[in-house]
């Protein structure tokens, strides 16, 4: 192992013992997973999005910069032209 190897994970895990190491594992996983779905969920809304622009309703964002909710009835009322 090189020295600057040794010295980065000294930097990261000095001082931890073996349940810190491993909440910390633990913890850098749940961020993965969270970030992974927060970027699912946006890309879902961002397509939402267009194919309400794409059906001629323009949608305004929220103040807080959110989609607005739509019922999953109401979505897909709004988004294709359900036959009577």
């Amino acid at each position: 192992m090189s020295d600057a190897t040794f010295y980065n994970w000294r930097s990261k895990y000095g001082g931890m013992d073996v349940s810190m190491m491993k909440r910390m594992k633990e913890l850098e996983e749940e961020n993965r997973r969270l970030k992974k779905m927060y970027a699912q969920e946006k890309l879902k809304a961002e397509i939402v999005q267009e194919a309400l622009k794409k059906s001629g309703e323009a949608v305004s964002m929220q103040g807080d910069g959110r989609a607005p909710y739509f019922g999953e009835r109401e979505l897909i009322n709004r988004v294709f032209v359900l036959p009577n």
